[in-house]
């Protein structure tokens, strides 16, 4: 392609007319913007538009003065709504893999999203409401094919939490106004490109919470294999005593048919791995059976789900009592009226596990205050969920996090106006659709269109539905989330690491969800203080030249100073000091300034008490900006190693010292707390300035 600036404004136009770059553009900020990373769109953009000096000079490409602005304006919209750069062809095999994988993903979402529902204390339809609408709005805000968007366990015994004490109608006010206010709080964070504060949050720290919520729902599953109806917990504490006591009142219909669905739905997994060509012979029945084999498979839930409803009403009506406990039955059928969430709650009388009590009236504050720190802990995890999430399925081509939280607003505040609580990305079935191969997009709105369906058509037969049953499909979804992989990578590359993952961990499960992300937080910020507080220094004695190299590992900031004030001073005040002290400045990056005092005070101090100099060496801009500013340039500092600065000197007595005595006594009075440290000096001690 000529690189002639005139040949290349044409070809922008042309392309530009054509709508062709306008395209590529799009879908390059789709796939992370200028920083995306080296995706196949970033070699399809080099191939297909000119060099990037043309770009730069004539406009930034598409967007650029040669752009005609209607143009401009429909990139833009393509930009924030990925829907439309989706491809012309849709074939054939995109569709069915786009089926199956959103039918097959869509079917556990509906007991899942009856036993969060549950969990959270909400009346079962609620869990259904908060599954149908996010595929939809997510096929055309997101970017993530995989990704779906719905409840998820650790939001579900967080929320219990609040909810556990209050009235089932508050528990619904309450749910449905945060999934309002954490969409708007999603949607200005991505607006104001504030998602690189999602990264605060460690990756130990994350795991070890998803874990603990996987555990204390799985808790929860298993008391409902027992018929525990009667008692309600989220920590280990709580539950397990209350198992102990309860152990004479078990169900023992719930309890054989909660481990036959275990059992079953493990087989029904496992069947499509049995290898029947090396069984039989015969060709036609091998193929035979491995499609049975595999239909089972994949149709286990619904499979799983009618056998035991059949038995349950089998057994139910033919015995004088209720062998097996069913599900609660649906007192709004249907799919709901959209509404906006009410912003307060009136004064009434609430009949709370047969206690009634007058509660006060509340409005808006009020209500999303009434849990404490539930809903900024809530809020995070459905920021961090989100962003790992969509990260980890889009490693190679890179992935716009902003625009993702975006996305994240828009479903959240939709889905509030249908009664839902609040929604993020969930591992487990964004793992199920990339399992299955989905292709596009659109595979995540046959999944909401099965929730749909269940919520049109099935609600009239939830109370048929065994909870025993239910609760396995789920008990054997949540188990996956316990993050085992992350557990072993963490010991293998950083031991250290497995520090903030056991104190969430460890603390989620004894104290709640809450005390656990608030100590795995905290625990992360004491270890990055703990590391800034002792960096590792080099020194290097060079007897033949008189110069001691001090050199740390690291970038200084006020936690470290003192260590490397004091590697300073002891080697200046040795018997035998080095003429000079060279303090090599190529890992520093940047100092604050409690870092300049300290280090500034103590050369200058040195100079004066005792005549030894300390130079900065391999010093870089902001670097020598800050001692400088502090020093009034009396600190000698070099852009350059010790080798060059040698040889441009000759030899160390003939170092240049920059700064004159009075301009070193000037600074050193300035500051306070000099005068002690320079007395100290003369002395020969090694005493911190306070």
């Amino acid at each position: 392609m000529s690189s002639d600036p005139v040949m290349s404004v044409a070809y922008l136009r042309r392309r530009s007319q054509d709508g062709e770059l306008a395209e590529i553009a799009s879908r390059q900020s789709e796939y992370g913007g200028s920083g995306g990373g080296g995706g196949p769109l970033n070699n399809t953009m080099e191939e297909s538009a000119p060099s990037s000096n043309s770009l730069r000079i004539f406009g930034g490409g598409c967007d650029g003065v040669g752009t005609p602005l209607g143009t401009r304006c429909w990139n833009a919209v393509r930009k924030r709504v990925p829907v439309l750069t989706c491809p012309t062809r849709y074939s054939l095999k995109d569709f069915w893999a786009d089926f199956l994988a959103g039918i097959l993903t869509g079917i556990p979402c509906i007991p899942q999203g009856i036993i969060y529902a549950e969990i959270a204390n909400l009346p079962i339809q609620y869990g259904l409401y908060a599954g149908f609408i996010g595929p939809f709005i997510y096929a055309i805000f997101g970017t993530v094919k995989e990704l779906h968007v719905g409840p998820v366990a650790a939001i579900a015994v967080l929320i219990a939490g609040v909810t556990a004490k209050a009235s089932p109608a508050f528990a619904v006010v309450y749910t449905t106004l945060l999934c309002l206010a954490f969409g708007i709080f999603s949607f200005l964070v991505g607006l104001l490109k504030l998602g690189w504060m999602v990264e605060l949050v460690s990756v130990p720290v994350t795991s070890g919470l998803v874990s603990a919520a996987a555990i204390i729902v799985m808790l929860c599953n298993i008391k409902t294999f027992l018929g525990f109806n009667h008692f309600r917990g989220q920590t280990l504490t709580t539950l397990l005593p209350k198992f102990y006591e309860s152990m004479d009142k078990i169900v023992y219909g719930d309890l054989i048919m909660g481990i036959a669905s275990v059992i079953a739905l493990h087989l029904m997994q496992d069947s499509i791995k049995i290898q029947w060509g090396k069984i039989t012979p015969n060709k036609f029945i091998s193929k035979t059976l491995s499609i049975i084999c595999k239909t089972i498979s994949l149709g286990r839930t619904p499979l799983l789900t009618t056998m035991c409803g059949y038995t349950a009403y089998y057994l139910n009506v033919h015995r004088p009592e209720q062998l097996i406990t069913t599900a609660k039955a649906v007192d709004i059928l249907g799919i709901p009226k959209p509404s906006i969430p009410a912003f307060t709650w009136p004064a009434r009388n609430e009949t709370i596990d047969g206690i009634t009590s007058e509660q006060p009236q509340l409005d808006f504050l009020g209500i999303l205050t009434y849990g404490g720190s539930t809903p900024l802990i809530v809020l995070i995890i459905c920021l961090v969920q989100q962003s790992l999430i969509s990260k980890n399925f889009r490693r190679a081509e890179g992935v716009n996090v902003n625009h993702e939280l975006m996305s994240l607003g828009v479903i959240q505040v939709a889905s509030s106006f249908f009664g839902s609580m609040p929604v993020t990305g969930a591992f487990i079935r964004s793992s199920a659709m990339a399992a299955q191969g989905v292709r596009t997009r659109f595979g995540v709105i046959w999944a909401g269109l099965m929730v749909l369906f269940a919520l049109h058509v099935l609600t009239p037969y939830v109370e048929y539905d065994p909870k025993p049953s239910l609760a396995a499909i789920v008990f054997c979804a949540v188990f996956h989330l316990i993050q085992r992989d992350d557990i072993m990578r963490i010991w293998k590359t950083n031991r250290m690491d497995m520090i903030p993952f056991a104190a969430t961990f460890v603390t989620s499960l004894l104290a709640g969800l809450q005390a656990g992300f608030c100590t795995g937080v905290a625990t992360n910020i004491f270890m990055l203080l703990v590391v800034a507080s002792d960096p590792d220094i080099c020194i290097e004695n060079d007897p033949h030249r008189n110069v001691t190299i001090i050199k740390p590992d690291r970038s200084m900031h006020y936690p470290g100073a003192e260590k490397l004030r004091r590697a300073i001073c002891d080697t200046a005040l040795l018997d035998h000091p080095p003429g000079v002290v060279a303090v090599d400045c190529s890992a520093l990056v940047d100092m604050d300034y409690s870092t300049v005092k300290r280090l500034g005070s103590t050369v200058l101090g040195l100079k004066m008490a005792r005549g030894t100099r300390v130079v900065f060496i391999n010093v870089k801009p902001k670097v020598e900006q800050a001692l400088h500013g502090f020093t009034d340039g009396a600190v000698e500092t070099y852009p350059y190693d010790l080798e060059k600065l040698l040889m441009q000197s000759g030899s160390v007595d003939n170092l240049t010292v920059s700064g004159s005595i009075e301009t070193i006594d000037s600074v050193v009075v300035a500051n306070s707390s000099t005068d002690e440290e320079v007395i100290n000096l003369q002395k020969g001690t090694n005493n911190p300035v306070d």
